[in-house]
C-alpha cells in the first residue's frame, strides 16, 4: 500500500492539488473504508490510520500537508533554457506583435494588452515559466499559464522564444500543445 502511495505521490508532479485530493481519498478507501475521514499515505512511504476522530483528521491533513508541500518542492519547472537565450527583449522584433507599435504586422500572432515581454522572458530564466520543449530550430516553447495574447485569433497561454545575438521576442504559439 505504502508504494501504490509513493506511486501516486509522483504523478502529483504533474497536478499536484488535484493529485494529492485524489492520493488521499484513494489511500483512505484502499486502507480503510469505515474511517476514510482518519487515513492516509505520507511521502516518507508510511501509512496512517488515525480512525474516525476529529483530532486525527487534523492530524492527518497536516502531515499530508507537509508531505505535498515537499512534493511540490521537487517538481521540474520544464526543460532547461537552452544557452545563448537572450535575457534582453528585441524591441524591434516584439514590436511586430504588439497592436499599435509602428513595427506591428496585421496577422501576426499579437501579444494581450498589457503583457510585458520582458517580464515574461524574465519568468522564463527564473523558471517561472516552464519550457514544455525545443521546436526543431531549438526555440523553446514556453507555459506562461496564463493567456499572453492570440493565436489565429484564439488566446494562447503559449509563446515561441525567438532568440538571437541581438535580443529574444515573445510570439504567442498554438493554444493545443502535445
Amino acid at each position: 500500500m505504502a508504494t501504490a502511495g509513493r506511486v501516486a505521490l509522483e504523478g502529483c508532479k504533474t497536478n499536484p492539488a488535484l493529485c494529492l485530493n485524489n492520493v488521499g481519498i484513494f489511500v483512505a478507501d484502499a486502507v480503510a473504508p469505515e474511517a476514510a475521514v482518519g487515513t492516509g499515505v505520507l511521502a516518507a512511504g508510511t501509512v496512517k490510520v488515525l480512525g474516525s476522530t476529529k483530532e486525527g483528521a487534523k492530524n492527518l491533513a497536516g502531515e499530508l500537508h507537509n508531505a505535498g508541500m515537499n512534493t511540490l518542492k521537487n517538481v521540474s519547472t520544464g526543460l532547461p533554457s537552452p544557452q545563448g537565450l537572450s535575457k534582453e527583449i528585441h524591441l524591434g522584433q516584439q514590436g511586430k506583435h504588439i497592436t499599435g507599435h509602428n513595427n506591428y504586422i496585421p496577422g501576426r500572432s499579437p501579444l494581450a494588452e498589457g503583457v510585458d515581454p520582458q517580464k515574461l522572458l524574465n519568468g522564463v530564466h527564473s523558471g517561472e515559466y516552464p519550457i514544455i520543449r525545443m521546436t526543431p530550430r531549438n526555440q523553446p516553447i514556453v507555459n506562461f499559464g496564463k493567456p499572453i495574447g492570440k493565436y489565429e485569433g484564439q488566446p494562447t497561454n503559449y509563446g515561441i522564444i525567438h532568440y538571437g545575438k541581438n535580443g529574444a521576442h515573445i510570439v504567442p504559439a498554438n493554444p493545443i500543445q502535445h
